[in-house]
């Protein structure tokens, strides 16, 4: 079963490929790499912004393009089924060591939020209990989640 894996997971890829090579342009040095633009294009309904926070996300040096590999970085975090949450904990880890500080998950979340969202208790026993009563914790993927998953519930209520 782990060779069928392979084998789908190749044949996905060599099709990422032809929709990479569909969309890319052959840069000076030989390379190719597919524009903002193109990502755009290929996206359709996703918005320019978005479009474009994501693949600053992806991009190791913010080039404005992407290479086939960051491509496909970004098509497997697209199609995951928690795409918003990866994107928004990538949005949230500013220095990429993989953890989230409580002021950098509050950037996030003022930042898109509604305003009477805004009015959030930051020192709630729900943010203190990830975070800590002093605000000294930091988060990994699974704990913003959790958090996330929380705060969700709240609103609904």
């Amino acid at each position: 079963s782990s060779f069928h894996a392979k084998v789908l997971s190749l044949s996905q890829k060599d099709a990422i490929r032809v929709l990479f090579d569909q969309y890319a342009t052959t840069q000076p040095d030989g390379s190719k790499k597919i524009s903002i633009e193109g990502v755009r294009a290929l996206m359709g309904s996703v918005s320019e912004e978005k479009v474009l926070v994501i693949c600053q996300l992806i991009s190791e040096n913010n080039a404005g393009s992407l290479t086939f590999d960051e491509f496909v970085e970004l098509y497997e975090l697209i199609r995951s089924p928690d795409a918003e949450y990866r994107i928004a904990f990538r949005l949230a880890d500013r220095d990429g060591n993989g953890f989230i500080s409580k002021e950098e998950f509050q950037k996030v979340v003022i930042g898109n939020l509604s305003e009477e969202s805004q009015k959030f208790n930051w020192n709630s026993d729900w943010v203190n209990l990830f975070f800590g009563k002093e605000g000294q914790g930091h988060l990994s993927y699974l704990e913003f989640s959790q958090l996330l998953e929380g705060l969700q519930r709240e609103n609904v209520r």
